[in-house]
């Protein structure tokens, strides 16, 4: 459900000792709903962590409370691996996302769970959730740090004959009302990705291939596959006209304009294997998911 706002009665008790017993959470956590000003007492911003309130007290909360539980693929004492699916947010962007995959991680482990690194809401596939503050520190600088290795499986359009690897600086490029694009350039960031063909379906016209990114930049894999002529199936941003990309971020293009102009119903991009070395030991998780057949769904009405 995302965020909602829990309201309680108070008459004289400290507000954040009478808050975290309602919510439930830590101490800690009850500081950190006042410093970012989601806490107030009949209808006023609470500054003062010490304050005795009387009246109502009203609490903008993260409640993790999803429509279908997602399962871990693979579980341990300090991480989880998770599955996500398309169209989900990794995590909260607002106060009004209705669902999203750390509902999922939450209420399994609780309020101190996490997701650790994010894939895009169309991109499906594996993440990597901490149990622990710990834990989270350590996947989150392993992950910044390139110290996990990732691998995708996407479907691109045409026929991709031969490994292809492509590498270039990227930066965000402004393109009319399209500032979230990236594209190449002489100022940006250094990327790499190789990519290899498995599987040519000629009835389609589109080629499943094994995608490692090398470096981790924002929208990497979308814009390498359309810089070698082999954008990925359903994209609507990169390898068509800026009309499309324009009316895809306005929630204005339909799922068969989609379809006719993308080639898919999504993007077909899946994280299908995650390989780290956490606390000593190596990790190779890999996705149980059957991504060839959803791919090839998604191509029809």
């Amino acid at each position: 459900m995302g965020y909602e706002i829990k309201k309680f009665d108070i008459n004289g008790e400290k507000l954040l000792y009478f808050m975290i017993e309602q919510l439930g959470i830590p101490e800690r956590a009850g500081k950190r709903l006042i410093d970012k000003g989601r806490v107030k007492l009949n209808g006023e911003l609470v500054t003062n962590k010490g304050v005795r309130g009387v009246g109502e007290v009203e609490v903008l909360f993260y409640e993790p409370t999803p429509s279908v539980q997602l399962m871990p693929v693979f579980d341990s004492e300090d991480f989880a691996v998770f599955e996500k699916p398309p169209f989900m947010l990794s995590h909260p962007n607002g106060f009004h996302v209705e669902e999203c995959l750390l509902d999922s991680i939450k209420k399994l482990y609780g309020n101190i769970a996490n997701v650790t690194h994010r894939l895009d809401y169309e991109t499906s596939g594996l993440i990597v959730a901490s149990k622990t503050k710990d834990a989270e520190s350590i996947l989150k600088t392993t992950f910044e740090t390139r110290g996990i290795k990732k691998e995708y499986t996407a479907l691109l359009r045409g026929h991709l004959k031969e490994t292809k690897e492509v590498e270039c600086l990227l930066e965000n490029i402004k393109t009319l009302e399209v500032k979230i694009m990236q594209g190449a350039s002489k100022n940006g960031k250094h990327s790499l990705t190789i990519f290899e063909p498995l599987e040519y379906f000629e009835k389609e016209d589109a080629t499943l291939v094994s995608v490692k990114p090398l470096t981790g930049r924002l929208h990497q894999i979308r814009v390498h596959s359309s810089m070698i002529g082999h954008p990925i199936m359903g994209e609507p941003l990169y390898g068509n006209d800026i009309n499309t990309a324009r009316d895809y971020l306005d929630k204005k293009l339909s799922t068969e304009a989609r379809l006719r102009l993308t080639g898919a119903k999504r993007i077909c991009l899946h994280a299908s294997k995650i390989s780290f070395e956490y606390k000593g030991k190596n990790f190779e998780i890999a996705s149980t998911a059957d991504i060839r057949s959803e791919f090839l769904a998604s191509l029809s009405n």
